[in-house]
């Protein structure tokens, strides 16, 4: 009854800490993935998640790496279905999958502890830590919940011996997220430590492996191949400064801000004796449960290195929800430490614990629930980041895209080309700022950054904003002909670009071609419609 009343009093603190962040309106991917995307507005286009990548059904299309989530397509669906284009009823949905990983959390830290005092305190550990809020609080950060769901009790029946339910779950894990691919791994390594043979350990995982085969292939026929990583002398470097980074973070969660590259390097001191305390309490407690400690170990070290693919990829950057499944194996460590302390030690040794862990939630809570706030828009996202990292350029160039007054723009645009000039994203970023200046007149500045942003765009969409734009140029200098070809090519690269199919429409009309403009003016109504654009 103890246990129950506690749990729940973990589900309500949880609740209490992200109920700064369900209020608000779709940010970053939310955009193109939910608000612009009519596939997820139809459940008749299920069968097109399993055939299609995430982006190649959005406005981004594929020049960005590809995703391939058939899963966390389908509850974005759902959602849709359920809500419309009301941003609260996802990010319930957000909280309700993570109070379920929760759940999962618990059972596992208790088969592996056995120990319920610690398993309840590593689940209070994973609800509570702000590593997750990017997971929780923004809807398209899904991604590893959905996963999660699905990957966790896969994992507990098969040492149920339910394999029938099993293996199935794993298939969905792996459709919603590729890093699930590490179930066998952390089975095989499960029975190893706990001392099975090998042949039987190959018996076990044989079906599952062969579901990953099935799954690469279906992947690959879909993909048609993904971009690579890019191991150089300073991604290996910057690769090893995110590992310290994420030790670090893990016990002292701050600052907390999205993308944050420039944590890596900014806070390496900290990093480094952040990483040494969390390596003291390893060791301390590998004296404690050896073998769960050991298997924990090894699943942080398995669940993270999927990730290492996205970090190497010059395109990606690391963030703080690729600890989510990770930080399971932390949570369920420190879980156990903390009961060891309270059922073995003296009197002022569990007072002194009880304190820490009490201080360390309460803690977690306050910065989950005002980092809460920066989830409400794009704006405070990015300048939420930008106080943390003033040369961050991918902060910069997303907050002058967020942002409504056109000065800010301009002066935000060139600060993010002024810190790199010759990144993955300064297409998008000379497109912007050539936009910008379009909107006070200045034409001549705005087709050079506009024309240099279209020859570099990391993304279908962001050409097809520089095409838009650039025909507007033409349309304002009467230049019909030239706007009518540059409209054209928006569509062309972004056939969900509404406003280039109205502009295209405005332009026919002027150039008196009327029958074809109405035609053009309907697909926009169209459009606008699914896009509530209207």
């Amino acid at each position: 009854m103890l246990t129950k009343i506690l749990f729940s009093s973990v589900f309500l603190v949880c609740l209490i800490a992200y109920s700064s962040s369900l209020t608000g309106d779709f940010v970053l991917d939310d955009i193109p993935v939910i608000v612009d995307n009519p596939y997820i507005k139809d459940l008749s286009n299920i069968p097109l998640y399993f055939e299609k990548s995430v982006w190649s059904l959005s406005r981004v299309q594929e020049k960005t790496t590809p995703y391939y989530r058939p899963m966390f397509l389908l509850s974005i669906a759902l959602d849709y279905k359920a809500w419309g284009l009301n941003p609260l009823g996802y990010r319930i949905t957000n909280l309700i999958l993570h109070f379920i990983i929760v759940l999962f959390v618990y059972l596992i830290a208790d088969m592996l502890l056995k120990d319920k005092t610690g398993a309840l305190i590593a689940s209070a550990f994973f609800a509570l830590h702000p590593a997750n809020t990017e997971v929780v609080a923004w809807i398209s950060g899904r991604t590893d919940a959905v996963a999660g769901i699905f990957l966790l009790p896969a994992f507990l029946l098969h040492y149920k011996k339910q394999y029938y339910f099993s293996i199935p779950l794993f298939a969905c894990a792996l459709f919603s997220k590729e890093t699930s691919i590490v179930l066998p791994l952390l089975i095989g390594f499960y029975s190893i430590i706990n001392g099975k043979k090998l042949f039987e350990i190959l018996k076990e995982i044989t079906p599952y492996l062969i579901l990953i085969i099935i799954y690469l292939a279906i992947r690959s026929m879909v993909l048609g191949g993904v971009s690579g990583m890019v191991l150089t002398h300073e991604k290996s470097i910057f690769l090893v400064k995110v590992i310290f980074h994420y030790l670090r973070f893990i016990i002292f969660p701050l600052p907390i801000a999205f993308i944050p590259d420039d944590a890596a390097s900014t806070t390496l001191f900290p990093d480094i004796i952040g990483a040494i305390i969390f390596a003291s309490i390893i060791i301390f407690s590998l004296k404690m449960k050896r073998k769960a400690v050991l298997f924990l170990l090894i699943w942080i070290g398995v669940a993270i290195i999927p990730t290492f693919a996205v970090i190497l990829n010059p395109l990606h950057s690391f963030t703080y929800r690729f600890l989510y499944i990770p930080l399971i194996g932390c949570a369920i460590i420190i879980g156990g430490l903390a009961s060891h302390i309270f059922k073995n030690w003296d009197k002022s040794a569990r007072y002194a614990a009880t304190s820490i862990m009490f201080i360390a939630l309460i803690s977690y809570t306050a910065i989950i629930y005002i980092h809460g706030f920066n989830y409400r828009s794009n704006t405070a996202l990015w300048e939420n980041s930008l106080k943390y990292f003033p040369d961050s350029a991918f902060a910069h160039s997303y907050l002058a895209a967020s942002l409504d007054d056109i000065e800010g723009q301009i002066h935000h645009y060139k600060i993010a080309i002024n810190i790199d000039p010759s990144g993955s994203y300064s297409g998008n970023r000379y497109i912007g700022l050539g936009t910008a200046y379009a909107k006070l007149g200045n034409y001549a500045i705005a087709k050079e950054y506009i024309e240099k942003g279209i020859k570099n765009a990391s993304t279908y969409a962001g050409m097809s904003v520089g095409c838009n734009s650039l025909g507007n140029i033409y349309y304002l200098e009467k230049n019909l002909s030239e706007a009518k070809r540059m409209y054209e090519k928006a569509i062309e690269t972004d056939n969900l670009n509404a406003e280039a199919y109205y502009n295209l429409a405005l332009a026919l009309k002027s150039m008196g071609m009327t029958e074809e403009a109405s035609q053009y003016m309907k697909q926009y109504e169209t459009l606008a419609s699914e896009q509530k654009l209207k």
